[in-house]
C-alpha cells in the first residue's frame, strides 16, 4: 500500500465518520506521494491505518519518515554494490540503483541538490562515455572532486547508483560535482531529477530503433531535456550536426555552439551513411559545403536560409596521426591552442571539442585543456588497447551503423584488420534490433589486400553477423563462428603471430562478457576501475 493522501470515494480523511471507516464497503482512494494511485474495493482499512494516514500528512512525521527512507535508500544501494563486487556478479553500477529508488523514488532529485556545484549531463548517440570520461578527466585537474557513471550506466538507475556511490549514509555529499552520462531517452527524466547546470549533446544518428525510433523523435527526447534548463544554465551543442544545432533555437538557456573549420573531407564515399540532409524548419534539401562524417559538416538551405550556426570553438589546422590520434589548433574566446589527442576515430575530435567548450565555460585555461588532452586514454571498450600473449589487442565498441563506418575505416586505415573478432548481442541495453549490421561497410574489410585475414564471429547473434560478411563478399574460408565469447576470444588471439595486432568489435554487453573474460585471467583491470 502507498502511503500519502487517502480518500473515501469524495470525502477527506478529516471528512469521514466512523461508519465511512468501519461498516461500509467503499472504495478507498490512496494517492501516493509521487502521485502514484492504489484503490481498494470493497476493503475496509482499519480506523488506525486511517488515523496513521492522516497523521502522515499533517504532522511533522512525514519529512522523518521520508528522511528514514533516504538513509534506508543510500545503505540498501551502497549494501548492494558491495555486495556485487563481492560476488563477482559486476561493479554494482546499475540494479543497485533500482533498489534504492524502490525503497526511496525521490533519492536520485534529494541528492543532487547537494553537489556544490550542481551537476552536467552529457547526450548523444556517439561519444557520451568518452567526453564524460575526458570532461572530468580536465575539470580534476582544476582539484574537483567529480562523481560520474564513467562505467557507461547511463538509464536512471545507472545514474542513481552512481550518486548514491558518492553519497554518506547520512545523504552527505563527497564530490563537488556531478557528470552524468544520459542515455537519449533518460534526458528528460534526468533533467527533471537532478536539474543540471549544463547538458553537452554530441550528436544525433540512428541508433537501437526498437527503443529511439527515427531522428526526429531522438532530437525530441532530448529537446524535452534541454527545455527544462534556466536562462543562466548552459547548453553545448554541436553545430556541424543540423539536428543537435536545430535544439539551440528553442531553449531558454544560454547556447555555446562546437564544430569544425577545417580543410579534412570525408572522401569515404561508398560507405558513408547520410542521416538525413534535410533542412529542419521547412524540409528543403540542406546543401553542404564540406561533409566531415554522415551528415556532420557546414551546410545551407537555399530555401529558407537556416545554415550552420557560428561557432565559439573550432577546430583548425587538423593532422591526422592514425591510430596514434591527431593534432589539431583550437580556436575558443581564449585565444588558439595546439592540442594532441591520442585517440584516433575522426568522432573523437568532435568529443574533444565537446569537452574544451564546456571546460572553458566553467573556468579551465587552455594550457589545462592542452595538458589534460594530452594524457588522456581511451574510455573502456573505446579503441581499448592491451597486450595478451604478445599480441596487440584492440577493444572496439560497435553499436550503429554511423560509428561501425567510423571503426571499420579507423581500424583497415590503420592496419589493424588482419585478425578480427566481431561479437554481437542483441539484449536491451545493445537494442534489440540489429538491422544496422546490413547498412555497416564490412565491404571494406575484404578491400585491402590483407594475407592470412581471419575472422572470427561471436555472440547471440553470430548467425546474423556471418551471414552478412557473407553478402560483404568475405570469403567462407576466412570466418569462423563461435557463439561462446570467451572461445572466440582464445581462437582469434591464438590464430594471429606473435608481435600482431588483434582488433575485437563488439556490442555493449557483448564487450562487458569479453571483459570480464579477460579479468578473470589478469589481462585488464575491472571495467568499474578503468
Amino acid at each position: 500500500m502507498v502511503l500519502g493522501t487517502a480518500r473515501c470515494e469524495n470525502k477527506s480523511i478529516r471528512q469521514m465518520n466512523i461508519s465511512d471507516v468501519v461498516c461500509r464497503k467503499k472504495v478507498f482512494t490512496y494517492s501516493g506521494y509521487h502521485g502514484k494511485t492504489v484503490q481498494s474495493i470493497g476493503i475496509i482499512p482499519p480506523a488506525a491505518f486511517v488515523q496513521f494516514v492522516s497523521l502522515y500528512n499533517e504532522t511533522r512525521l512525514r519529512p522523518l519518515l521520508d528522511q528514514i527512507r533516504l538513509y534506508a535508500g543510500i545503505a540498501a544501494g551502497k549494501s548492494a554494490a558491495g555486495l556485487c563486487r563481492i560476488l563477482g556478479a559486476g561493479g554494482g553500477t546499475n540494479w543497485p540503483g533500482k533498489l534504492s529508488l524502490a525503497i526511496c523514488p525521490e533519492i536520485l532529485s534529494r541528492l543532487s541538490r547537494e553537489f556544490q556545484r550542481g551537476s552536467i549531463v552529457v547526450t548523444g548517440t556517439n561519444g557520451k562515455t568518452t567526453a564524460t570520461r575526458m570532461l572530468a578527466h580536465v575539470f580534476s585537474g582544476l582539484g574537483w572532486e567529480i562523481t560520474s557513471n564513467f562505467t557507461g550506466a547511463n538509464l536512471l538507475a545507472g545514474v542513481t547508483a552512481a550518486v548514491v556511490r558518492d553519497a554518506g549514509l547520512t545523504g552527505r555529499i563527497k564530490s563537488d560535482l556531478a557528470l552524468l552520462e544520459a542515455d537519449e531517452a533518460s534526458v528528460p527524466r534526468l533533467s527533471s531529477e537532478t536539474r543540471p547546470r549544463a547538458i553537452v549533446v554530441t550528436n544525433i544518428f540512428r541508433d537501437q530503433l526498437d527503443r529511439y525510433g527515427e531522428l526526429d523523435n531522438t532530437a525530441r527526447l532530448i529537446g524535452r531535456g534541454l527545455s527544462q534548463l534556466e536562462k543562466d544554465d548552459y547548453v553545448f551543442l554541436n553545430a556541424d550536426d543540423p539536428y543537435v544545432a536545430a535544439l539551440g533555437k528553442s531553449v531558454k538557456a544560454r547556447v555555446v555552439y562546437f564544430g569544425m573549420d577545417c580543410d579534412y573531407e570525408d572522401e569515404n564515399d561508398e560507405f558513408k551513411i547520410t542521416e538525413s540532409r534535410y533542412c529542419r524548419d521547412c524540409g528543403g534539401r540542406l546543401t553542404y559545403g564540406r561533409t566531415y562524417y554522415s551528415h556532420l559538416g557546414t551546410y545551407i538551405c537555399l530555401q529558407c536560409g537556416l545554415k550552420r550556426p557560428d561557432t565559439s570553438f573550432t577546430v583548425t589546422g587538423l593532422q591526422v596521426r592514425g591510430i596514434d590520434g591527431y593534432s589539431f589548433r583550437l580556436a575558443s574566446p581564449l585565444g588558439q591552442t595546439e592540442l594532441r589527442l591520442k585517440l584516433p576515430g575522426f568522432y573523437n575530435i568532435y568529443n574533444a571539442l565537446a569537452v574544451a567548450a564546456c571546460a572553458v565555460t566553467y573556468g579551465a585555461d587552455l594550457d589545462l585543456i592542452r595538458d589534460r588532452f594530452g594524457s588522456f586514454t581511451s574510455a573502456f571498450g573505446r579503441m581499448e588497447r592491451l597486450s595478451v600473449n604478445g599480441r596487440k589487442v584492440y577493444i572496439v565498441l560497435v553499436k550503429n551503423p554511423v560509428g561501425l563506418n567510423e571503426a571499420l575505416h579507423t581500424v583497415v586505415e590503420s592496419g589493424l584488420a588482419g585478425h578480427v573478432m566481431i561479437a554481437i548481442n542483441d539484449n536491451f541495453a545493445d537494442g534489440r534490433d540489429v538491422s544496422w549490421l546490413w547498412d555497416g561497410g564490412f565491404e571494406m574489410l575484404g578491400r585491402d589486400g590483407v594475407a592470412g585475414r581471419k575472422i572470427i564471429v561471436s555472440g547471440i547473434r553470430a548467425e546474423d553477423m556471418a551471414l552478412r560478411l557473407k553478402y560483404a563478399g568475405l570469403d567462407s574460408g576466412i570466418v569462423e563462428m563461435d557463439k561462446d565469447i570467451g572461445r572466440a576470444m582464445d581462437t582469434i588471439i591464438a590464430a594471429a603471430p606473435e608481435g600482431y595486432t588483434v582488433c575485437i568489435m563488439c556490442t555493449y554487453t557483448a564487450m562487458l562478457t569479453l571483459r570480464g573474460v579477460m579479468e578473470r585471467r589478469g589481462y585488464l583491470s575491472r571495467y568499474w576501475e578503468a
